[in-house]
């Protein structure tokens, strides 16, 4: 490559013609000389005194030292002073004499040659008004010394230092304050052997616009040692420091202050081909109208730039080419070694050009932002000869590229970039041509490019890797374009581009930015990205790594490789099209085997082998160097063609996340194409209940599913197709929809393995249809194996049950629990005995099979079972005591001829047991009855009643009336004071049913009405004792009952039930005593306590059926086994044959209790 210098011949000439004129004046001077004041001494010396207003020369033919006495000072409208002889060279100024020469040099010294040496020392004001503060001709070999500790002020130059062929000594120039319109300091080394070290303590300027600070030449080839130049401030309308080196030594410039200069470069400097090392250091900042640093290196050694503060140019020379005006300039020559940059910020037309044409490295370092204002942000080219190029930086922003960098040789590149990259055009571009073996590394946060983010063009055979922790953006094109021969290793963060978030084209011949490429990675975040250790093909191949979420507006990756090389991709977060759309283009790639593992999420489809969607052609950006156009054109040729050479490969894919292409058609090109959805990993077809979905597998030889395949979305009809043959593998799972009038079903085109454990999960959005198969899988090439499927239950009893033929599994809508499983109580399981009898579609076996619960079931059975119509004949019995207690009390009054009557309201409950109802009853009725004696020892008599009973069973939302008519015989007899008493009675009732049947599919009111009766008869012996005034009666009961109810039907729905004639026998017998206190007055007190015991069956029952299905048995509320009798009434005698009498009768048992109050009269005649 051709490495130019940056310090052009015109700026060379310009210094160069004020050097020159400096020479001329010696000359002239020393033709005529004038002597004044400096006055000569024997020996050589002279000495300056008192104040004069004309020029003041001094020379012989021999060494001359000139010293001022105090008080000397010179204000000349020409020349100030002026030195000059053949021989050695002094002034020294102790004394700060101003010197001031208005019309032309303020101290003028020259030399004669041989070897002779130039010394001036000054600590006063020098001023030059026509041309030079100081000014020296040497032509002698012993160097030259300048120092001057005030301010040197100068027309032309402020000090100028000349160094003639032949002048082999050091020149050193030490300077407080030096001004000139050309340069506040000039040194030329025309042709002599030593060093130019220039030293300024306090500043240094060129008041002229075209000039220089400082400016120090070695002006002739292999003449001359080092340059160094040290500085404190520099600044003036000019420019910097201007340094060219011709000689053989190296160049060292520092600024220890600050550099601020209007017109021209801050610094700029050249190495010829026979000079050394650069080393340039600035400790402030640099502010100038041209380039801030401009180092042009053609000589072996290195070149070292490090500038601690900001690197500014204003670019106010535009006409001097499009380097000028930049942050830093550095163009090293072929024999040139390595190049070091560590700076700040920086910031210019463009913000750092290095052009390294050596075979050193180069490394760049900025910590601050590097902003090319019009052009790139950081240009690195080189040639091949060179080195590793490593650059680490901040931030940096550009107008057209954010960064270049060209290597056509065999070193590394180490990019790392901490902060944002913002570019007009393309915010990182690295190009590699074909041939290189290095490598290249690329790591980078933030890149915002109008055209695209990041570009590696990477043609050689080494390996290009990139770590993206931020976001690249590429507005019109890519986020990040890859186009390389070597492996690629990427592993990115955020990243996302008009046409693809990522692009990589492997085996091609270049690319340009966002113009096209082989493939992409769209939006790419993750919380964490680093270069993973991965060992590539040594063929070469592409892996990619997505951590993150990934988006692409065409596709989110898309892969080219036109050598048949290996794409790799693992994806650890998310990877989807930017529509958001599972039916459009995720990820394609083409050209080799592809080999894709999906940790995290996919949306969207894929293509592999089977052509490539890519973007239209569009106009190709002006580049900024010819070598770009062709490269960026030949990319894009390569990329837009869409048929891809065809490699017989087989292509894998691992799905070890969650993938859902619902709607679109996956197309695999490959020969042996195979597609694993391992543990762990989701198949998603179907995620809209409102939509059949449908997704296709095409080309697909192999599907094996050791994860999860669901089309469970709570709708029906969804489809997963393969084109090829499928198997489950134990422990996976199908999961899938059924239910209404179709299923979600799984469909191969091959053949279909399912190894024993492989499961089957079976949703029901929509009503079952009870005898339906739901086809969940049909494979054309047959069926081997069953899914491992448990019946499942869709309610407490209904649900599906696997099925499958030579083609096809399916499961059908069956009844797969027994009704009566679900009850715990005689009565329950009765009525799910009768249910499971029905069929399917009675509606009540249909009801009970949508039941969702055991508890709901037993519910219903309750409900179902019309425990009422036994539990009548429990009242029916327990009520009979009624008439006959107001009989046997009529007995104990033991005198005959009466007639007697008892009204009487009774409250009583029975508890439930074996699982039913309590039952409550209310009675109100009467009795009248009359009696005559047949001995003065025995009576009989008879009595009618009438009783209404209402009887509730509230847990059962049931009820009935029961209205009875009652006829009674009854005797009694005594012996002593013995008496029996015996009677019997006949009932004849009405009973009205109503009861409430209510659970999901169910809701009605039963009732019916049919008739009873009752008939009872008693024997009671007793034996009274008197006991003081009253007596006591022990007795000893037995009473026998039989209720009988005649058959019935209830009306009112599918739930009535019609009821066969029963009857129940009721055992009682009672052991107790009563007892009457003695009378006072026509007052008297008696009672009864005993205790009741029932024998046999105490609980009632009816045999009834459904309008369908068989018979059952129902039993109803129990009465108690043993109970506690007691009464107690108070008599009111109102005259000897009329009594009144007020009692309670009460009855506490095991099951139940009552309590009567009863009002009596009776009449004797």
């Amino acid at each position: 490559m051709t490495i130019t210098n940056f310090s052009t011949a015109r700026r060379r000439s310009q210094m160069r013609a004020a050097l020159l004129s400096a020479t001329a004046g010696f000359a002239a001077l020393n033709a005529s000389p004038a002597w004044a004041e400096c006055v000569v001494q024997p020996g050589g010396t002279a000495v300056c005194s008192g104040e004069n207003t004309n020029e003041q020369s001094v020379g012989n033919g021999g060494t001359i030292t000139v010293t001022t006495a105090p008080g000397f000072e010179i204000d000349s409208p020409g020349n100030g002073l002026v030195i000059s002889g053949p021989g050695s060279l002094t002034y020294n100024d102790a004394n700060a004499s101003t010197i001031i020469g208005r019309g032309r040099d303020g101290i003028a010294v020259g030399n004669g040659g041989g070897a002779s040496r130039i010394e001036i020392r000054t600590a006063g004001d020098v001023t030059g008004g026509g041309r030079a503060g100081i000014i020296t001709n040497n032509a002698g070999t012993g160097g030259v010394l300048v120092e001057a500790t005030g301010t040197v002020t100068g027309a032309t130059t402020g000090i100028t230092v000349v160094a003639l062929p032949g002048s082999n000594g050091d020149i050193d120039v030490l300077s407080n304050n030096a001004a000139g319109g050309n340069s506040g300091i000039g040194v030329e080394n025309r042709g002599g052997s030593g060093a130019i070290r220039i030293t300024s303590t306090g500043t240094a300027s060129a008041t002229g616009s075209e000039g220089f600070a400082i400016v120090g030449f070695h002006s002739v080839q292999g003449a001359g040692s080092d340059v160094v130049i040290e500085a404190n401030n520099v600044g003036g309308v000019g420019g910097g420091i201007n340094v060219n080196n011709f000689g053989t030594g190296s160049t060292s410039i520092t600024v220890n202050g600050t550099l601020d200069v209007t017109g021209r470069q801050g610094i700029t400097l050249g190495n010829s081909a026979s000079a050394k090392d650069i080393v340039v250091t600035t400790r402030g900042a640099v502010t100038s109208g041209a380039t801030a640093i401009a180092i042009s290196n053609q000589g072996s050694g290195r070149t070292v730039v490090t500038a601690q503060g900001q690197l500014l140019s204003n670019n106010v020379r535009p006409q001097d080419a499009e380097v000028s005006g930049n942050g830093m300039n550095i163009t090293t020559g072929g024999s040139a070694g390595d190049v070091i940059a560590n700076v700040a910020g920086v910031e210019g037309r463009a913000g750092i050009l290095i052009r390294n044409g050596g075979i050193g490295s180069t490394s760049l370092t900025a910590t601050g932002l590097v902003r090319g204002r019009e052009g790139r942000g950081v240009e690195i080219t080189a040639a091949a000869s060179a080195g590793d190029i490593v650059v680490q930086l901040a931030a940096v922003e550009g107008a057209t590229d954010g960064i270049f960098i060209n290597p056509p040789g065999d070193g590394d590149v180490d990019l790392t970039v901490t902060g944002p990259v913002v570019a007009g055009r393309d915010g990182v571009r690295i190009e590699r041509p074909t041939g290189t073996t290095g490598d290249t590394r690329v790591v980078v946060g933030d890149v915002t490019g109008a055209q695209s983010g990041v570009v590696l063009l990477t043609q050689g055979t080494g390996t290009t890797s990139l770590v993206s922790t931020g976001t690249l953006t590429g507005a019109a094109g890519d986020g990040l374009f890859v186009s390389g021969s070597g492996p690629i290793l990427l592993d990115v963060n955020n990243a996302s581009g008009d046409e693809f978030g990522v692009s990589i084209l492997t085996g091609g011949t270049g690319g340009g930015g966002g113009d096209g490429g082989g493939g992409s990675v769209g939006l790419v975040r993750a919380a964490d990205s680093r270069i993973a250790a991965i060992n590539a093909d040594a063929d070469g191949g592409t892996t990619l790594m997505t951590r993150g979420t990934v988006e692409g507006g065409i596709a989110a990756i898309d892969a080219v490789t036109e050598s048949g090389l290996a794409f790799s991709l693992t994806n650890d977060g998310t990877i989807r099209n930017r529509s958001g759309a599972s039916s459009d283009l995720a990820i394609q790639a083409a050209g080799g085997p592809v080999d894709i593992l999906n940790n995290g999420i996919l949306l969207g489809t894929i293509r592999i082998d089977a052509g490539i969607v890519a973007p239209e052609p569009e106009p190709e950006p002006e580049p900024e160097d010819p070598g770009e156009q062709t490269r960026a054109r030949s990319a894009r040729g390569a990329f837009i063609i869409a048929e891809v050479p065809d490699i017989e490969a087989s292509h894998r894919f691992t799905n070890a996340g969650s993938w859902n292409s619902i709607g679109g058609v996956n197309v695999f090109g490959g020969v042996d194409d195979v597609l694993v959805n391992v543990a762990g990993g989701r198949l998603i077809g179907g995620t809209a209940a409102s939509t059949a979905e449908t997704t296709t597998y095409s080309g697909l030889e192999t599907l094996t599913n050791q994860g999860i395949i669901t089309m469970a979305d709570g709708g029906i009809g969804d489809v997963v197709r393969t084109s090829g043959d499928a198997s489950f593998a134990a422990g996976s799972l199908l999961a899938v929809d059924a239910g209404g009038s179709g299923s979600d079903r799984f469909i191969a085109d091959g053949a279909t393995t399912i190894a024993a454990g492989a499961r089957l999960q079976v949703s029901n959005p929509q009503p079952a249809v009870l005898g339906t198969r739901y086809t969940v899988l049909e494979s054309a090439g047959g069926v081997t194996g069953s899914f491992t499927f448990a019946d499942q239950l869709l309610s407490n009893f209904l649900g599906y049950r696997q099925g499958r033929t030579a083609t096809t599994i399916f499961v059908e809508l069956a009844k797969l629990r027994a009704f009566a499983a679900a009850g715990i109580t005689p009565n329950q399981i009765a009525v799910g005995t009768a249910l499971d009898g029905q069929a399917a579609t009675d509606p009540l076996a249909a009801a009970t099979l949508l039941l969702p619960s055991d508890a709901a079931a037993q519910a219903a059975f309750d409900g179902l079972s019309g425990e009422i119509h036994p539990s009548v004949r429990t009242a029916m019995i327990e009520e009979s005591r009624l008439p006959r207690n107001a009989v046997l009390e009529r007995l104990d009054g033991r005198n005959g001829g009466a007639v007697w009557g008892q009204l009487f309201g009774n409250w009583g409950d029975s508890d439930g047991a074996n699982g039913t109802a309590d039952l409550d009853r209310e009675t109100i009725g009467g009795v009248l009855g009359a009696d005559f004696a047949v001995s003065d020892s025995a009576m009989i008599g008879v009595a009618g009643s009438y009783l209404e009973t209402d009887v509730d069973a509230r847990a059962r939302s049931s009820s009935a009336k029961l209205k009875s008519w009652h006829v009674l015989g009854y005797a009694g007899v005594q012996f002593g004071g013995a008496a029996l008493k015996v009677g019997g009675g006949y009932a004849s009732a009405s009973i009205d049913t109503d009861r409430a049947v209510a659970f999901p599919g169910i809701g009605q009111r039963l009732v019916a009405g049919y008739d009873g009766s009752v008939v009872h008869g008693f024997a009671d012996l007793g034996y009274r004792l008197p006991l003081g005034g009253g007596h006591v009666e022990p007795f000893a009961q037995i009473v026998a009952v039989r209720a009988d109810t005649d058959a019935f039907a209830e009306t009112g729905g599918s739930a009535a039930v019609a009821g066969a004639k029963s009857d129940e026998n009721a055992t009682l017998s009672t052991l107790g005593a009563r007892f009457s206190i003695a009378t006072s007055g026509v007052f008297s007190v008696g009672g009864t306590i005993g205790w009741q015991h029932g024998f046999g069956d105490l609980t009632p029952a009816t045999s009834m059926r459904f309008a369908t299905g068989p018979g059952f048995t129902v039993i109803g509320t129990p009465r108690s086994r043993n109970a506690g009798v007691a009464t107690i009434d108070a008599r009111l005698r109102l005259s000897e044959g009329a009594l009144i009498t007020v009692s309670y009768d009460g009855v506490i048992g095991s099951a139940g209790q009552d309590h009567s109050i009863k009002a009596g009269l009776r009449i004797a005649f």
